[in-house]
This record gives structure tokens, C-alpha cells and sequence, in this order.
């Protein structure tokens, strides 16, 4: 892709045309992750994605005593749904989102 002068890079990456590697997921347009990572990583060989973790806890049963066990799982979850957040780093710019689970009807993942 040769480079559009004046653009920044996130431009040059919106403005490209998706039509015919979209899907439909329900009644929505549907970009695959090996699709979007293929893109982004023709743009940008050293691109990096990292899924953020968060601290869970659960108590487990002993014998004589309850643990308090401390674990780390790739999403967060309260009573309006479920989240997942990652962190994309294309040219040194890293960007990081939380982004609801939603279902096919957009609907979230309590």
C-alpha cells in the first residue's frame, strides 16, 4: 500500500475497502481476527497485541480451613455483563480498549 501523504497511519488503515473479506454475524458486519491481524501486521511487522488480565478470586475448601486463591483470567465480569480488553501497538503507538462480550443480537454476556 503506498503511503498517502498527510495521513495518519490509523486513517490509512480505516480508509481501506473491507467489502469483500466482511461477514455477517447476525444482523452485523464482521471483521475476522485472522483477517484484521493479517492487515495490521502487513502494515506494521512489529505490531504486538496484548490481552490485559485481571485479578479473580475464589475461595477453595480445605480439609480444616477455606483459601483465599488469587488468579488471573483475560476478562472482567460485574453485573452488567462481561469485558475483555486489549492492547494494540502499531507503530510504537500503543492504544488499549475494554470492549463488552456482546452476543449476536448485540446483547451482553452477563
Amino acid at each position: 500500500m503506498s503511503e498517502i501523504k498527510g495521513t495518519t497511519n490509523f486513517e490509512k488503515l480505516f480508509s481501506r475497502k473491507l467489502n469483500k473479506i466482511l461477514k455477517k454475524k447476525g444482523n452485523f458486519d464482521y471483521l475476522s481476527w485472522a483477517h484484521a491481524w493479517e492487515i495490521m501486521k502487513k502494515n506494521d511487522p512489529q505490531a504486538t497485541v496484548t490481552i490485559n488480565e485481571y485479578k479473580h478470586y475464589r475461595v477453595v475448601s480445605g480439609t480444616h480451613q477455606d483459601f483465599l486463591v488469587e488468579e488471573y483470567k483475560p476478562f472482567l465480569m460485574d453485573e452488567t455483563g462481561t469485558y475483555v480488553s486489549v492492547s494494540v501497538t502499531v507503530k510504537g503507538h500503543t492504544e488499549t480498549e475494554l470492549f463488552p462480550v456482546l452476543d449476536y443480537r448485540n446483547q451482553p454476556v452477563v
